[in-house]
C-alpha cells in the first residue's frame, strides 16, 4: 500500500519540479506520452491512451501539441493504412532526455538527505522491483487490443 501512495507523491515532486525548470515545457501528460511513446517505439493513439490512463480524445489532443512542436510524429502502419502509429521524433528524443536528466538529477538531490545504507536499500528495492513490471519479451500484454484505426 505504501508505493501506491508514494509513487503518486514522487511524480507531483517531480511535475513541480520541471515546471520550474527554465527551457523544460513539458506537462505531466504530454512527458508521460513521450515515454510511452519511447518504450514502445510505434504505438496507436488508442493504446498510448490507454496506457497513459486518458481518454483517445484528450489523448488525440496531447499528440497533436507534441507533433505541432515536432516532438513525435504520426504515420499509417503498413499492415493497416487506416491505423495511425506514433513515433518518436529525433528532436523528441532529446527534449525527452534533458526532461529525464533534470528529473534524475533532482532524485538524485533528494536521496541525498538519506545514509548512504538507507539509498543502497532504495537502490536494491527498485531493482528488485523493475523486472516485475518491464514488457515481456514477445508479449505486449501491457497494450490493450485494437478496436478501432487511431
Amino acid at each position: 500500500m505504501a508505493l501506491l501512495t508514494l509513487i503518486p507523491r514522487v511524480m507531483a515532486t517531480l511535475r513541480q519540479h520541471l515546471r520550474s525548470t527554465d527551457g523544460l515545457e513539458l506537462r505531466g501528460g504530454q512527458f508521460r506520452l513521450l515515454m510511452i511513446v519511447q518504450t514502445h517505439h510505434q504505438i496507436s493513439i488508442s493504446q498510448a491512451a490507454y496506457l497513459i490512463g486518458l481518454t483517445v480524445p484528450t489523448t488525440s489532443k496531447i499528440v497533436d501539441e507534441l507533433t505541432q512542436q515536432k516532438l513525435l510524429s504520426r504515420h499509417s502502419d503498413a499492415a493497416d493504412r487506416r491505423r495511425v502509429l506514433l513515433s518518436m521524433t529525433a528532436h523528441g528524443q532529446s527534449v525527452l532526455e534533458a526532461v529525464s536528466q533534470a528529473a534524475c538529477a533532482h532524485l538524485a538531490n533528494l536521496l541525498e538527505r538519506l545514509t548512504p545504507t538507507e539509498r543502497s536499500f532504495i537502490l536494491c528495492a527498485v531493482e528488485t522491483l523493475q523486472p516485475l513490471f518491464e514488457p515481456q519479451p514477445g508479449k505486449n500484454a501491457s497494450l490493450k487490443p485494437e478496436n478501432s484505426s487511431t
